[in-house]
């Protein structure tokens, strides 16, 4: 959270009171510049150990994501996440910057986001927390189009 953004969503959402949340983040920039970037030192380590998974929206729709398992203080966290680039989704910080330079200078916009939606990975609750986050995403990715400007 701590990346500089212009605005940001950070909620958990739950299907019962007896399963672990899902916590969903949005940061968004609505212009990058010098200094106030989405891919910078911050944003780095995220993107090690990091793979992709490919997460089918509907019937004609998928999206790549980056999966990555968290260790921290002897917990794991699952993290998908990927960029919002004035509405081209991207998974590689490489192609974020050269996609974030190219709408610089073909469209004047640097505008941004990262979406982020984790778990706790308890033994208990693995499977779920990687089914969860899936359904997740397929619920907000169709919504993502009406609030950020693309």
């Amino acid at each position: 959270r701590d990346i500089g953004v212009d605005w940001e969503l950070s909620r958990n959402y739950r299907r019962t009171n007896s399963e672990p949340p899902v916590h969903l983040y949005i940061g968004y920039f609505s212009r990058q510049e010098q200094g106030k970037e989405l891919i910078h030192f911050k944003t780095k380590d995220l993107h090690s150990g990091a793979s992709t998974l490919q997460i089918a929206i509907d019937s004609r729709t998928s999206l790549e994501v980056n999966r990555v398992i968290s260790r921290e203080e002897g917990r794991q966290r699952l993290i998908l996440f990927w960029y919002d680039l004035h509405g081209h989704h991207v998974t590689s910080r490489y192609l974020a910057k050269v996609r974030t330079m190219l709408d610089s200078l073909l469209a004047n916009r640097t505008n941004g986001a990262v979406i982020m939606v984790t778990a706790d990975l308890d033994p208990a609750h693995a499977a779920y927390s990687q089914s969860a986050s899936e359904a997740l995403i397929r619920a907000i990715f169709p919504l993502l189009r009406e609030y950020l400007p693309h």
